[in-house]
């Protein structure tokens, strides 16, 4: 996640639209602390997730991701950028701080919340994934003290193991998006989550 959130970050950086870098900067500046604030709140509190979570998150993300993909096949696309209204922005933080809380439990989340809410806003669907992606990384990594320290629950040999294949991906999926036209990468993106979402129910 924190390699593709740095190639995102890299790319926007370079993108001659400075109206869509400025609108990265702008909701990663909104829903990171946010974010943050809600996975810090679930650790400092001790709060449980509910037990049917999972299974709850699974058909949440099924029926969204098919919201997505019946929207991406009935509408035309466009390449004209959306900006989210003061409304749509307090809904998006409201979710990146619930997002947060998410992925104290289950270790993803706010990034599945932010990309389905701004895909469905008909916002650029690059900046809504490269949104999530740094998001995430910037929550997961807030927490970092806790789990990399000696009392800490990380899984070193996992890391050293699936580390080199999760930053070629995170590389490699920002060209797959970026190669994709509109319609196809939200029709890509909702497959994605409509199996992941499949995947945790058969877990």
């Amino acid at each position: 996640m924190t390699a593709g959130a740095l190639t995102w970050w890299l790319h926007f950086k370079k993108e001659n639209q400075s109206g869509l870098r400025r609108e990265l900067v702008k909701l990663i500046c909104i829903c990171s602390p946010l974010s943050i604030a809600g996975i810090w709140t679930t650790q400092v509190l001790a709060i449980q997730s509910p037990t049917s979570l999972e299974h709850s998150f699974s058909l949440f993300s099924i029926l969204l991701g098919f919201a997505i993909l019946l929207s991406s096949i009935t509408l035309t696309s466009t390449t004209e950028h959306r900006v989210l209204n003061r409304n749509e922005t307090l809904q998006l933080s409201l979710l990146a701080y619930v997002g947060g809380v998410i992925t104290a439990w289950l270790s993803v989340g706010v990034g599945e919340v932010i990309v389905i809410y701004l895909l469905l806003k008909k916002t650029t669907p690059t900046l809504a994934i490269a949104l999530g992606v740094i998001v995430t990384a910037l929550t997961v990594w807030s927490v970092s003290p806790i789990h990399l320290s000696n009392q800490g629950d990380a899984y070193f040999n996992v890391i050293l193991f699936a580390g080199p294949g999760a930053i070629l991906g995170g590389i490699l999926a920002k060209k797959l998006a970026l190669h994709l036209p509109v319609k196809g990468l939200k029709i890509f993106f909702a497959g994605w989550i409509i199996l992941s979402g499949i995947a945790m129910l058969l877990i």
